[in-house]
């Protein structure tokens, strides 16, 4: 129903989902590859851009070479580092040689390869060599964040999944070591949970019934940003994380953040300044940072200034559009 809608100049296309695992996602593949030729036959494409470097890195290849389009090539992840290479057995040997494969394809032919920090271009060292390389941000829409008054009942809140890797159950742990001295404090998680009902179970049941831990299903985006805008302060604990536009959401909204040490955080936390740094998976440390945040109101606002200045600077939406811009320039000259 969403194919073929028009937003400015820039058509949107959509392709059939297919709930088979065993052949979604060639199938999805094989479906992209056709889209890009019909539309290349009504007017040649010029650029290619991938949102990651593996199935639908494998699909802009394909329509790189039938098309002789310019190649780019995001990795929005610490793919790597999620532990599934790691991993025993014959499925998880087979999914290592897809990955190799299909990364070595479509990074090694990419004019240019954009990464969200530092720490992916270490990661991904292998697979590099002459592509021009960016660093900037996902695209959050700031200009639809506004400053809000924090609800009469104030609350902590988080928003993101999976809850593993963003460390929901350090969240859990580090408000449940602080929740008696803030009474009228509460903490509001809200996320998608892949293994369904059992799964945010789990979590619930970490929360040892705390009437003020509230998990929650996925919202919709307007109410996404009412939370944004009516919480205290923001917090992102993750253990993996390449950039976190979350923690860009809620400085949006002029809100503290805590975040922890790890992947693109660091360079979105200005510790002391707009937040908080702590170390992933220290329970009380993160415990101690709420406190701070909750105790002293004034330094909490003052972050949450902080942050909005700092997000109007350096991640705006404007301001990804000139680094998008700046980066098909570099595809041109690649």
């Amino acid at each position: 129903e969403y194919d073929g809608l028009m937003f400015g100049q820039f058509q949107y296309h959509a392709i059939p989902f297919y709930k088979n695992r065993y052949v979604k996602h060639v199938c999805q593949v094989v479906q992209t590859i056709m889209l890009g030729l019909r539309c290349h036959r009504r007017r040649k494409l010029d650029y290619i851009h991938s949102y990651d470097p593996l199935m639908l890195g494998f699909a802009a290849v394909i329509l790189k070479i039938l098309t002789g389009a310019k190649l780019i090539v995001e990795v929005n992840g610490h793919l790597k580092k999620d532990g599934f290479l790691d991993r025993k057995g014959l499925a998880a040997s087979v999914k290592r040689t897809a990955f190799s494969f299909l990364a070595s394809l479509s990074l090694k032919r990419a004019a240019v390869i954009k990464f969200l920090n530092d720490e992916q271009k270490v990661e991904w060292q292998e697979f590099l060599k002459d592509q021009k390389i960016v660093l900037y941000h996902d695209f959050v829409p700031t200009h639809v964040f506004k400053s809000g008054q924090t609800a009469e009942e104030p609350y902590i809140f988080f928003i993101g999944y999976p809850f593993y890797r963003k460390a929901v159950d350090i969240l859990i742990a580090a408000f449940l070591e602080m929740a008696e001295e803030f009474p009228a404090v509460k903490l509001k998680i809200v996320g998608h949970c892949p293994g369904g009902d059992a799964e945010r179970q789990k979590y619930i049941d970490m929360a040892k019934g705390h009437p003020r831990v509230e998990i929650l299903k996925p919202v919709y985006f307007d109410e996404a940003i009412r939370l944004f805008e009516q919480c205290r302060f923001f917090v992102l604990p993750s253990r993996s994380e390449a950039m976190g536009r979350v923690l860009i959401e809620a400085m949006a909204c002029s809100k503290a953040v805590i975040g922890s040490r790890v992947g693109g955080i660091p360079g979105l936390v200005r510790d002391g300044e707009n937040g908080f740094l702590v170390e992933s998976e220290n329970v009380q440390q993160l415990a101690e940072k709420m406190k701070v945040l909750l105790s002293e109101e004034n330094l909490c606002a003052k972050m949450g200034q902080s942050g909005k200045a700092f997000v109007e600077e350096n991640f705006s939406s404007q301001k990804y559009v000139e680094f998008f811009l700046d980066m098909l320039r570099d595809a041109d000259h690649g």
